[in-house]
């Protein structure tokens, strides 16, 4: 549990800026944001996102999780309060004709379009699930073959590029430590209907390749002996692609494996290099243009490729990449993920960032105009769906739920699940992990010898939850849009106060291009149904998500 020196801590550094309009009114803004996204007046608070498209007008409000139409003058109220002096207000607003009586009527249909809450914020309860830790079910175990690796990519969880995660080293899983959990997953759960993965991580997981058929060969032995349909564990596995070979392929076609190959198209040699520096693009694109052409059926059916989209973001080459080069084209699928360099730098690429990130959103919105027919041969509508953060905001936004909420959320932003259940992650060391990216002491949840420790994951749990209840989430517009999971900001029983800081710098920028995310998800959404009508959302019935197994 997080101690009252952290949390007064992060109150301090985290808090939204409040500014005194009156003695009854404080606008609100997010911390390194210019524009008002929230009012506290007559001791309640009402938070909204204001966007534009073309020369109409809208708002989102939080506590409906509803989007309307305003007009011009509403639009400026909303900077200033709709409890303020109708003649206050007409010295601020920027329209000519405007008058008082049309100022008083606009406050009063801004009053009546939203729902005030407590003016201290929302309040995030205990999640359902942290009372269901005595029973872990593990949906997708994944394993670390080795920590080692032939590349040194430079954006690598594991490369020095991020604080709180292992690095490289020379250590291999061993079978016989791995054959407890292994039968453990297997028999968690028997029902045939739920499927579930065994995931093979590094490093570089075929500098392993022995373990990774002892796994599956010890899987078949579970299976003969409990008498277990195993149809429902898909096997998978993340690779640089560089050192697959024939002997390799035969196992995994065999076996039914689908297979992740990280390629960076344009960028791939400026990030993605061998131990010497080198670039590595040539070597992987001969070796996913020999698997596709040697086994062209199961290429098209089990090979994604993973592109890590890195500055300098250059939209139009990627297209051009992964549109005419064949291995893309024919492959299962692409899943292209945008990120800011791990280091103090990555704030200098933000405003770079979100251009990229408009003319993807420009692009996705233009692909529904297309007929189902369409969208099956168009590669414009291949290449806008395999954006990781575009499909996650869209989805949040087009499936939220439409009511009026009181000032409690049960939900703890992105955390769907208690820690280390939707994915176990073990070490090379066998080590238990709550996250895959961080590899680190804060995130451990137990060992192979010992098992989850339930008071290890309620603590993550907790902390997580004292964080939100404590920092800018509770005054944060997209609150009950927010897809941050504890992962990428997690504050522990450890943290000194320069920790602290540092890490509260960091949370800034994410919770900011998470905001702009779900901003561009709201505007995207509104947009195509005024385009294209509510039919062209249809299929949103299915996840946009459905061309990936698990990542």
């Amino acid at each position: 549990m997080l101690n009252n020196n952290q949390i007064n801590q992060i109150k301090e550094i985290d808090s939204p800026i409040l500014t005194k309009k009156s003695d009854d009114i404080s606008t609100i803004k997010m911390r390194g944001e210019d524009e008002v996204t929230g009012l506290i007046s007559n001791e309640e608070l009402y938070l909204f996102k204001r966007f534009l498209i073309d020369d109409k007008y809208f708002v989102y409000i939080t506590s409906t999780n509803m989007v309307h139409e305003i007009n011009n003058l509403e639009y400026q109220i909303l900077e200033y309060g709709f409890d303020i002096e109708p003649w206050s207000l007409k010295e601020k607003v920027d329209i000519r004709d405007c008058s008082q009586a049309d100022i008083v009527i606009s406050c009063k249909r801004l009053k009546d379009l939203f729902q005030p809450i407590n003016k201290e914020g929302y309040v995030f309860a205990q999640p359902n699930f942290k009372r269901k830790t005595e029973k872990f079910e593990m949906k997708v175990l994944l394993i670390n073959t080795t920590e080692d690796c032939n590349l040194r990519c430079t954006y690598c969880y594991f490369g020095g590029a991020y604080d709180d995660t292992r690095v490289h080293r020379k250590l291999k899983a061993d079978i016989e430590d791995l054959k407890p959990i292994l039968e453990e997953f297997v028999l968690s759960n028997k029902n045939v209907e739920k499927q579930r993965a065994i995931y093979f991580f590094g490093g570089e997981p075929l500098l392993n390749f022995k373990l990774i058929k002892d796994v599956v060969n010890y899987i078949d032995e579970i299976s003969i002996k409990y008498h277990i349909n195993i149809e429902n564990i898909l096997y998978q596995i993340a690779t640089n692609g560089t050192v697959l070979n024939s002997r390799m392929m035969e196992f995994f076609k065999e076996k039914d494996f689908y297979i992740n190959v990280s390629m960076d198209g344009p960028n791939h040699d400026k990030y993605r290099l061998d131990k010497v520096g080198n670039g590595t693009l040539d070597l992987v694109t001969k070796k996913l243009k020999w698997v596709s052409e040697t086994y062209p059926e199961y290429y098209s059916t089990h090979f994604g490729i993973v592109c890590v989209i890195t500055p300098p973001y250059k939209i139009p080459l990627l297209y051009d990449f992964f549109t005419k080069w064949e291995p893309a084209t024919t492959a299962l699928h692409l899943d292209f993920d945008m990120i800011l360099p791990g280091n103090e730098i990555g704030s200098n690429y933000y405003e770079e960032l979100c251009k990229a990130k408009d003319d993807l959103w420009e692009i996705f919105t233009k692909t529904h105009a297309y007929s189902e027919e369409e969208k099956q041969t168009s590669s414009l509508y291949f290449f806008s769906t395999g954006f990781n953060f575009l499909h996650k905001a869209f989805s949040s936004v087009t499936w939220r739920p439409i009511n009026t909420i009181q000032s409690k959320l049960n939900k703890l932003n992105g955390m769907d699940e208690a820690p280390g259940v939707h994915i176990t992650t073990i070490g090379a060391d066998g080590t238990i992990y709550s996250s895959y990216e961080h590899q680190h002491e804060d995130y451990k949840i137990g060992h192979l010898n010992d098992g989850i420790s339930k008071e290890q994951v309620n603590n993550i749990i907790e902390n997580f939850q004292a964080f939100c209840n404590t920092g800018s989430c509770s005054k944060c517009w997209a609150s009950r849009l927010c897809k941050i999971d504890y992962p990428e900001f997690y504050i522990s029983n450890s943290d000194d106060e320069d920790k602290i800081k540092a890490k509260l710098e960091v949370q800034k920028l994410t919770c900011k291009n998470e905001r702009y995310d779900t901003y561009s998800a709201l505007k995207a959404n509104k947009e195509i149904e005024l385009r294209f009508g509510k039919k062209a959302l249809d299929y949103m019935e299915t996840s946009l998500e459905e061309h990936q197994i698990y990542f």
